[in-house]
C-alpha cells in the first residue's frame, strides 16, 4: 500500500491510479468488486477462493484506503467499492467548446 491509494478531501473513492497501485489482490477484489452492488463476506469468500482471514485483512485494507465502505446487516456485514468520480478535464472542455462554436457558425 501507498499513500497515492489513499484518498484525500477532495477525491473519495478508487481512481484508476490507485487501483493500479493497488496489490495483486486488493486489485482482484476491487475489479470483482465493483460490478457487484453489495457484497457479502461469503460471496467474497466464494469468489476469491481464499480463507476468510485473508480477506477480511484485504478487505480491513481497502477500508483504511477508504475505497470500501462496510454497512452492517441483520445477520453479517456487507462491503461497498466506493468509485471515484471522473473529474472532467478543462482542456478538454475548451476544445469542445471551440469545436462547437465552429460547427455552429458554419
Amino acid at each position: 500500500m501507498t499513500p497515492d491509494n489513499r484518498c484525500d478531501s477532495s477525491t473519495k473513492g478508487l481512481s484508476l491510479a490507485g487501483f493500479l497501485n493497488l496489490s495483486e489482490k486488493q486489485r482482484k477484489l476491487a475489479n470483482w468488486m465493483r460490478r457487484q452492488s453489495i457484497c457479502k463476506l461469503r460471496q467474497i469468500k466464494t469468489e476469491m477462493g481464499e480463507e476468510e482471514d485473508q480477506i477480511v485483512k484485504i478487505l480491513e485494507e481497502l477500508v483504511q484506503l477508504g475505497i470500501v465502505e462496510i454497512a452492517q446487516d441483520e445477520d453479517e456485514p456487507s462491503y461497498k467499492l466506493i468509485l471515484a468520480s471522473r473529474r472532467k478535464n478543462f482542456q478538454s472542455q475548451q476544445l469542445r467548446e471551440k469545436l462547437e462554436k465552429k460547427i455552429s457558425s458554419n
